[in-house]
């Protein structure tokens, strides 16, 4: 409940549990939590191939930030205003394809923070207009599949 998911994303079993699966290019986004400022996004996430864009702080008004999470590492992007886009950060950390990672983005004011398997990947501070609001979405790209289980989002002071 409270999820739009285009086509691409649907519920999958896998093991006796359901799974949030997507691929190819398109968006399953939260219906909720457009003021979310100071907050966790924790999940679970078993890449396949390809790219995803776990978004953070989707804001129909100002933008997003999104973290491309591959194989070969992570990057931090800023999409504000929407379509111009801007890279802030980069981890060239391997993640294995096919096995569960858990990930967590750490938002408090203009200071993001972002950990694969309790390993901190990126710790940036936007000082260029920094996106303080708003929910999460996750975007796979084409030529992806992605699974996501266990989401969490929790405020941090």
């Amino acid at each position: 409940d409270g999820w739009e998911l285009e086509p691409g994303w649907q519920i999958e079993q896998e093991d006796g549990n359901y799974v949030l699966s997507g691929e190819g290019h398109s968006w399953a986004r939260l219906t909720t939590g457009q003021d979310w400022t100071d907050y966790a996004l924790r999940l679970r996430l078993r890449l396949f191939g390809g790219v995803i864009h776990l978004n953070y702080r989707v804001s129909d008004d100002a933008g997003r930030y999104f973290i491309g999470f591959r194989e070969r590492g992570l990057y931090l992007a800023k999409e504000a205003p929407w379509g111009s886009f801007f890279t802030l950060a980069e981890s060239d950390v391997f993640h294995s394809l096919g096995e569960w990672h858990d990930v967590e983005i750490v938002g408090r004011g203009e200071h993001l923070q972002v950990y694969v398997d309790g390993i901190l990947e990126i710790d940036f501070t936007d000082g260029e207009d920094p996106l303080l609001w708003g929910s999460i979405a996750f975007e796979t790209l084409e030529g992806a599949y992605a699974q996501i289980d266990d989401v969490e989002v929790a405020e941090v002071r």
